[in-house]
């Protein structure tokens, strides 16, 4: 306010799509942390990465996710994803993960021709023979079972699960099942594909369709790691990359895990 004495601000949350609220409906925010003073910007980075601090539980038993992982454009095919791993293997880099276009249809596990086998046990089983550790791309909530008692059609023919039944559950756990009986050691959740027909008749927002897909893959992987896929792309920029090192060093501090970054090596001649 003019006078100095008082803070005037607001939030707004425009949702894709929107909502439906109805009569009687509770309706909840994430909680707001307001400071009664305000610190320098260290100190505002050390309170944000102590409260998420508070909110965490680790898993027991639960893998640490790697510090990192090669992988390709999104559309390359198996190929290529051999090259890289045996190029990058010479890095000390032991980690590798399948992008998230190799399924024949969303929610199957069978490989897309022809850039995939269709049996995606030989992908995993040629990069182990490499020393690599193999990953893959996988989003939970879509499914191949034409199962109208826990799972919904789009109007593009793909299914997807409700993940309120305990059926749909179990089938995440059986689909993770079989891709851990391949090979895969690791899993990466994109944010979910899921048509915007799809969100609008589960009445939810995409973030929260990613938080239950992601609680649902945690959930039926065991004790193997599960990290959301990288938001942020970072090429050579070093500005870039020293803001992504301010940003993620207070939550190191507290021992909180931030998210990964994806790192453009193309135009590089070294990297560290």
């Amino acid at each position: 306010r003019p006078d100095g004495k008082s803070y005037v601000g607001a939030v707004h949350c425009r949702y894709q799509p929107a909502l439906d609220i109805q009569p009687k409906t509770k309706v909840c925010c994430d909680p707001v942390w307001m400071s009664l003073f305000v610190p320098d910007k260290t100190q505002i980075s050390q309170f944000h990465a102590w409260a998420e601090l508070q909110g965490m539980q680790n898993a027991p038993g639960r893998a640490e996710a790697p510090r990192g992982w090669v992988t390709i454009a999104r559309d390359a095919p198996a190929e290529e994803l051999y090259k890289v791993a045996e190029a990058w293997s010479e890095n000390e880099v032991d980690h590798v993960l399948v992008p998230g276009s190799w399924p024949a249809k969303p929610g199957a596990l069978e490989g897309r021709s022809p850039a995939y086998p269709k049996d995606m046990r030989k992908v995993a089983q040629q990069l182990s023979a490499m020393g690599m550790h193999p990953g893959i791309t996988y989003d939970p909530l879509a499914t191949d079972e034409n199962k109208a008692a826990w799972s919904i059609a789009a109007a593009d023919g793909s299914r997807w699960l409700d993940l309120n039944k305990p059926e749909a559950r179990e089938q995440v756990k059986k689909s993770v099942g079989k891709l851990v009986d391949m090979g895969y050691e690791f899993f990466v959740m994109p944010s979910t594909g899921m048509p915007d027909d799809v969100l609008k008749k589960f009445n939810i927002t995409r973030a929260q369709a990613n938080l239950f897909g992601f609680q649902a893959l945690s959930e039926a992987a065991g004790d193997l790691a599960v990290v959301p896929a990288p938001s942020l792309t970072i090429g050579s920029e070093l500005a870039k990359w020293r803001a992504a090192i301010d940003a993620m060093a207070p939550f190191a501090e507290y021992g909180v895990a931030s998210g990964p970054l994806q790192m453009k090596t193309e135009g590089l001649s070294n990297v560290p």
